[in-house]
């Protein structure tokens, strides 16, 4: 619920049942206790960092007014809805109140009460003057200390834990491929890279032969 504790049982997150029961209807002060039954209860979160891509990095500048859905399966038929509060999102309960997942002035989006396993990030409005990411981001989490990104689930699953927990969703003003530092896409850009070389070069080698 709106309560639970963010991480896992080591963190105080669990339920413990118990009756109380007696045989004098009389005297509720006189009563006795089953035996407790605890069952461990973990959630977790990750934040998304929106930011400008800027050639003169190392510092990244936030961006505010983006809007993302959560889905909880890869053909995003299953959105997760959340509520806002207290400077963070949680999953809603009931009839509450659904807010969008929007990126403040400073680019961070905080998301709590999520349980272990595969999530699909999609950008459903890029800020103004940006251009919208081309495809899901899939977060992967592990644990309350492990948090996995990448283009797809293979990718995510074969990268580096995240630093802080943070998905950082690169914005620039032209078409945008998924790009969350993960070792896959680099090797990506340096396999399509090195066929763009060889290519030029065969066309030089063959102007040259004529």
């Amino acid at each position: 619920n709106e309560d639970a504790i963010t991480g896992g049982p080591s963190d105080g997150g669990g339920n413990e049942v118990y009756i109380s029961y007696g045989n004098k209807p009389a005297d509720l002060t006189s009563s006795d206790d089953t035996e407790s039954d605890y069952t461990e209860v973990a959630t977790y979160g990750f934040d998304v960092f929106k930011y400008e891509s800027l050639t003169d990095a190392p510092n990244k500048t936030p961006l505010a007014g983006a809007v993302f859905s959560l889905y909880s399966d890869p053909s995003l038929t299953e959105p997760i809805e959340f509520i806002e509060e207290s400077g963070y999102y949680r999953p809603v309960i009931g009839t509450e109140t659904v807010a969008a997942l929007i990126s403040p002035a400073g680019g961070v989006i905080s998301l709590k009460g999520l349980a272990a396993g595969t999530y699909y990030l999609v950008e459903v409005t890029p800020p103004a003057g940006f251009a919208l990411l081309d495809a899901p981001l899939t977060v992967v989490i592990i644990s309350d200390t492990e948090v996995k990104a990448g283009a797809d689930e293979t990718e995510a699953n074969s990268s580096l834990p995240l630093t802080d927990n943070t998905v950082e969703v690169e914005n620039g003003t032209g078409n945008l491929f998924p790009d969350t530092g993960g070792i896959g896409t680099y090797i990506l850009y340096g396999v399509g890279g090195a066929l763009m070389v060889g290519a030029f070069a065969l066309v030089l080698l063959r102007r040259k032969k004529r």
